[in-house]
């Protein structure tokens, strides 16, 4: 299996970081959802089942899988699984209060 840097030609955290910047609205969303479950008294939530719950969100809402970025223009919206752990890293640093909630491993590739 080939790493995500021989498949794409960059690293995931790259590659997150042109994604994030590019689209906040998943972030925005990643943050709401979150804050639902805990209102909801959840203590563990799965950040996989929560971007899978955001591109479902997100097909419902558009007419086609093209998603307007922060610069515009129009382009096909796709959440690649390896930015999971980058999400709920960027939510751990903004609300460490809530690091219990999520089961984080070890990065193994940057």
């Amino acid at each position: 299996m080939a790493t995500f840097t021989a498949q794409t030609g960059t690293t995931i955290t790259d590659a997150f970081n042109k994604f994030h910047s590019e689209n906040p609205k998943v972030y925005e969303l990643f943050k709401q959802q979150i804050f639902r479950g805990i209102r909801l008294g959840k203590s563990k939530i799965s950040s996989k089942q929560l971007l899978g719950f955001i591109r479902w969100e997100i097909f419902l809402q558009t007419q086609t899988d093209l998603f307007t970025s922060v610069d515009g223009e129009d382009r096909n919206f796709k959440i690649n699984d390896a930015f999971t752990s980058r999400y709920v890293r960027l939510f751990i640093t903004d609300y460490p209060q809530y690091e219990h909630l999520f089961e984080v491993r070890k990065l193994r590739t940057l």
